[in-house]
């Protein structure tokens, strides 16, 4: 199967993280998203939206959207649960993830990395508050269990550590939150993990604006 990736997102290396705990081997295809490579017509007949990642199957398929590739990925593994409200649980943090972590702390980190922070200053306060909500939370539901959505160790935990661990670079305060680094060390402990962050500096173009679809 192949990844079409771009190494500083975050969205990216979740799916590298849950391929490399499954010793599932991708074969990595760089976008530059920067360059405009995401919206050539050949890129939108995989993803519409213009988005890394992609995960394209043997047989030809195109699945967008991270949560939803680690779904596919990990159906059938010790990552997802069968069924019933164990799965649920899973999915609910996927969501959670979704909507309340790409909407603060992925966007005030891109923001910052990428020198772009200025240019969206009046999204700024919204964007962090809500960040700082999701962040709490997480450390609340930490103090109760040792994983995300239970006991073990799963998708859920997969799709929020990337930005979760990350957060101080947008001026978060990870060690405000008691629960996150015992987390981020249980997350790193497990089998197969790894967990490479490539910096947006390793991108020559990333202060550049991110071209959209039209």
């Amino acid at each position: 199967m192949r990844l079409y990736d771009y190494g500083p997102s975050q969205n990216c290396f979740k799916v590298r993280l849950l391929a490399a705990h499954l010793g599932l081997k991708l074969d990595i295809v760089p976008v530059s998203i920067f360059k405009g490579e995401a919206v050539s017509p050949a890129f939108l007949a995989k993803n519409p939206m213009g988005g890394v990642p992609v995960l394209e199957t043997d047989s030809g398929e195109c699945l967008a959207e991270s949560n939803a590739i680690l779904t596919f990925l990990a159906e059938g593994t010790r990552y997802l649960p069968p069924g019933g409200i164990e799965r649920a649980q899973v999915l609910r943090w996927l969501m959670f993830e979704q909507r309340y972590m790409q909407t603060s702390i992925s966007r005030l980190r891109y923001w910052t990395m990428t020198i772009k922070l200025d240019h969206f200053a009046r999204d700024v306060p919204t964007a962090r508050a809500l960040g700082n909500r999701a962040l709490d939370v997480l450390d609340g539901e930490l103090g109760k269990r040792p994983f995300i959505a239970g006991d073990r160790y799963t998708i859920a935990d997969i799709s929020i550590f990337p930005y979760a661990h990350v957060a101080g670079d947008a001026d978060f305060d990870l060690a405000a939150r008691k629960q996150l680094g015992p987390w981020f060390d249980r997350v790193r402990r497990q089998p197969g993990f790894a967990g490479e962050v490539i910096p947006y500096s390793a991108d020559p173009y990333s202060a550049q604006a991110l071209p959209f679809a039209v």
